[in-house]
């Protein structure tokens, strides 16, 4: 496995970087994570999900909130239902807007409304679902 990047630092300097390392394909399953910084603007009001672990603010990837408070030091006060938590936006940069999620990411969560998007060749499919839920009382 070989990867090699190049980023550019903030005040322009381009750094480029490669590692190298022979692991089997055993090896590999679930080592590989690839994140792209991005600047994201939040305001109060906005409906965010972490998109990694953090057990100091008792974070699991996929969970969602609502952002209460914004100060001018980049912290957050985020509900999440039963409880509120301070996030450091500055340090804690896995977040993102959580208007739309895929099914993977809201897997296990209640809502009053939902809406799915999907091909037009799936719907015979969706139909014979639903159709099966309703006669076994889903």
């Amino acid at each position: 496995m070989s990867y090699s990047f190049t980023t550019r630092k903030k005040d322009g300097r381009e750094i480029s970087r490669s590692v190298s390392k022979e692991l089997s394909a055993a090896e590999m399953a679930g080592r590989i994570t690839i994140l792209r910084e991005q600047q994201r603007c939040f305001a109060v009001g906005d409906r965010i999900i972490a998109l990694r672990d953090d057990k100091k603010h008792d974070l699991q990837n996929g969970m969602m909130g609502v952002i209460k408070e914004l100060d001018g030091k980049g912290r957050a006060l985020v509900d999440r239902g039963k409880k509120e938590v301070v996030l450091d936006l500055e340090k804690y940069r896995q977040v993102g807007h959580a208007y739309a999620v895929t099914i993977h990411k809201s897997q296990g969560a209640t809502v009053e409304h939902s809406i799915m998007v999907f091909c037009a060749h799936v719907w015979s499919l969706v139909n014979q679902v639903q159709l099966v839920g309703i006669l076994f009382g889903w």
